[in-house]
């Protein structure tokens, strides 16, 4: 499994999850800080910018979805690594 500083700022449950996931074999991830500020990055990123610049933008269910899916896809696209059933 990748490896983590211990105590950083990301050491939180997301760490442990894709530590954990990494542990099964469902995912491939050789640093998992790294891994873990691309994934907030690719899901958070796009709302937090949006309110910080359009403060009265109210966004919808939907388009806060299709952020999250489309980050969690490109996250896995790079470390998921394909199970069999």
């Amino acid at each position: 499994m990748g490896t983590r500083r211990a105590g950083g700022p990301l050491d939180t449950p997301l760490a442990a999850a894709v530590e954990a996931l990494g542990a099964r074999g469902a995912l491939l991830v050789p640093d998992v800080e790294l891994a873990v500020r691309q994934l907030v990055a690719l899901t958070v990123s796009v709302p937090q910018l949006t309110q910080t610049f359009d403060p009265g933008h109210v966004p919808t269910e939907a388009g806060l979805r299709a952020v999250v899916a489309g980050g969690v896809e490109v996250f896995l696209a790079r470390y998921g690594v394909l199970m069999q059933p």
